[in-house]
């Protein structure tokens, strides 16, 4: 019988990951749980794992979460966990793999696989907490507080994580640059994730197929020189010098013959709000998924956004692209994030000084 791999994943994000991770371990039976979804029925993802040909996941499952009212809520975690507990009564799993060891699913899991010998947790790298650390799992509140009235409402098997990915559930980490992790990961086995697992055929395939169901030609994204991803409107309608700072920096990418695609938050109320589509941009639908985007975007483009896990994410899935912060106030930033995306060479730049940028 061969061994199986469970792979919890409620992120866009993690979603690639663990298929890139699934993808270089095909001998073993690989299994995808979809958790914390708003929506199941008609769940985007779920439908295009389910067509992807090449998929490295045998079977999928999904589970709702994000649910209101505590009478309901509580409702839907009893049903899941009923059903965790049949697949892990009957795939018996070596191996679990999950973004946030504070998921209670992913717990759960854990605890239960203990009657069958006990699963392996992994922790696939999160993005910000793995490097920073997140110092709220050392509260009063959460150390003693949350973390007892969850051992009391569902069981002493609980464990609150020091930081992210630091709960004793978990053995190994893949993390995307193994030499930066917080002095409290250190202490688990460290996997660095390969940036050439994210280059595999299988993975574009799947990238191309999640832009073509949004409508994008993925051959119109290979032919973008520069990126530039949009804030919510919100943060723009804040900074009187947003719109003139982008536009004047679109214009001089136009004089040196870039292409230059624009992609607005998803959550905006209007498609092109800056009208840079007049000012020569190509306008990338704002629901388009951005880690698709980017595991298509040539080598050694450009990416700018604001300080934000946009930037973040495209420095974990793509080393060799140049990542720039576009920012409100680079003063304000925090010692810990600033070291951060200097570490990560990610440029940070005031948004008034955005067109003064070079070599793009």
């Amino acid at each position: 019988m061969r061994e199986c791999a469970f792979y919890l994943v409620s992120t866009p994000l993690h979603l690639f990951l663990s298929s890139a991770i699934a993808l270089q371990h095909s001998d073993k039976k690989n299994i995808l749980i979809f958790i914390d979804q708003a929506e199941v029925e008609d769940n985007f993802y779920l439908q295009q794992i389910n067509l992807w040909e090449s998929s490295p996941f045998e079977e999928v499952h999904i589970f709702p979460g994000r649910i209101k009212g505590l009478l309901k809520k509580r409702s839907s975690r009893q049903k899941t966990f009923k059903q965790l507990a049949q697949l892990i009564a009957e795939f018996k799993p070596t191996d679990i793999h999950i973004g946030n060891d504070r998921r209670i699913e992913f717990q759960y899991c854990m605890h239960r696989s203990q009657q069958y010998g006990g699963a392996k947790g992994h922790y696939i790298d999160e993005g910000t907490y793995t490097y920073i650390g997140r110092e709220q799992s050392q509260s009063f509140q959460d150390a003693i507080v949350d973390n007892w009235v969850k051992k009391l409402v569902y069981g002493m098997w609980w464990k609150n994580p020091i930081t992210i990915g630091g709960s004793d559930w978990i053995s190994s980490i893949y993390v995307a640059f193994p030499k930066l992790i917080h002095p409290l990961l250190k202490q688990k086995e460290v996997v660095a994730i390969d940036p050439e697992w994210l280059e595999s055929p299988s993975l574009n395939e799947f990238s191309k197929q999640l832009l073509s169901a949004k409508g994008m030609n993925s051959d119109t994204v290979s032919a973008v020189d520069v990126l530039i991803a949009l804030p919510h409107e919100s943060i723009i309608a804040q900074n009187q010098m947003y719109k003139s700072s982008i536009l004047n920096l679109i214009i001089q990418l136009k004089e040196k013959n870039k292409n230059v695609a624009v992609k607005y938050h998803p959550r905006d109320s209007q498609v092109d709000a800056l009208n840079l589509q007049e000012a020569g941009c190509q306008l990338i639908p704002s629901q388009v998924n951005f880690e698709a985007l980017l595991l298509i975007f040539p080598k050694n483009r450009t990416i700018i956004g604001d300080f934000s896990s946009v930037l973040l994410n495209a420095r974990w899935l793509r080393p060799d692209l140049k990542v720039i912060a576009a920012l409100e106030n680079k003063a304000s930033i925090s010692k810990l994030f600033s070291s951060l995306y200097s570490s990560l060479e990610i440029d940070m730049v005031n948004v008034e000084d955005i067109h003064t940028l070079k070599n793009l």
